[in-house]
């Protein structure tokens, strides 16, 4: 599982192949977003290639 952090380094998600998972500040729940290839497989690699890309504003 690899974490996505801010610029300040608090972690803002977690990447697993095409899953993005978001932990709520408040509630500790978890919100997850899943993405699939274009494909349909499962495939780490194949995951990265289509992640959502992550930019800072």
């Amino acid at each position: 599982m690899e974490n996505v952090r801010c610029k300040c380094g608090k972690i803002v998600c977690q990447l697993k192949g095409s899953v993005v998972l978001i932990k709520c500040r408040h509630c500790k729940r978890f919100v997850i977003l899943e993405f699939s290839d274009q494909e349909g497989q499962e495939n780490e690699a194949l995951a990265k290639e289509y992640r959502p890309k992550i930019e800072y504003k």
